[in-house]
């Protein structure tokens, strides 16, 4: 638990001096990171904290979707269709 610790107040340290947040806001924050993290710790044992990065505040209830990704899938997908290839790979 103290690598956890540890962890995180250098994360939140450098975050601070780059957002300029707020300490209430940081702590709230954290809170509902650290409830996530335990319950996927919960799912998957071998998680490493080194795979994280914490992106504070994007855990909304809604995300906007920017239009323009749609008519970029569909102006790919045209182009496909146009060329008829006798296989494709989406990745």
């Amino acid at each position: 638990m103290f690598a956890e610790i540890k962890w995180m107040l250098r994360y939140q340290l450098s975050g601070l001096r780059r957002r300029g947040a707020t300490w209430r806001k940081a702590v709230s924050s954290w809170v509902r990171f650290w409830r996530s993290y335990w319950d996927y710790k919960r799912l998957n044992p071998n998680v490493q904290l080194d795979w994280l990065e914490p992106c504070m505040g994007d855990d909304t209830g809604e995300t906007p979707v920017e239009p323009i990704y749609f008519y970029r899938d569909a102006w790919a997908f045209e182009r496909i269709v146009q060329r008829r290839p006798s296989a494709h790979v989406d990745v």
